[in-house]
């Protein structure tokens, strides 16, 4: 019996559900011992793939972290002095780009500097 064919359960305890086979979209009806076996199976190959993994490391060396934060807010301020005092036109096209670049490097700047804390968000 292969993988995907019906199995059915007989004056048995254990609950039944019906699964989808992906390549035929063919229902199929599966006992809990079976998902019992596969969830077993699932953790050994997670475990397996956890022992093998390497671990984490950031692209930017996590000293430089609190430099690259006041770098972007510090851009960011001098951005933001910039497009507050620019003369005023009817369409404010040239508040804009220096606005939502202002956001970005505030965005950006905020997060180096939890990051340099301790706080990783």
């Amino acid at each position: 019996m292969d993988d995907y064919t019906a199995v059915s359960v007989s004056n048995s305890t254990l609950p039944i559900t019906t699964e989808c086979d992906p390549t035929t979209h063919q229902n199929t009806i599966r006992s809990a011992h079976q998902f019992t076996f596969d969830h077993h199976l699932t953790s050994k190959i997670t475990q397996m793939a956890w022992d093998d993994g390497t671990g984490f490391a950031p692209d930017l060396p996590t000293h430089l972290h609190s430099s690259i934060g006041f770098a972007l807010l510090a851009s960011a301020f001098g951005l933001g002095f910039l497009f507050t005092t620019l003369p005023k036109t009817g369409f404010p096209t040239t508040e804009l780009i220096p606005a939502l670049m202002a956001s970005l490097l505030t965005g950006f700047g905020v997060v180096f500097l939890f990051n340099a804390a301790g706080v990783y968000v």
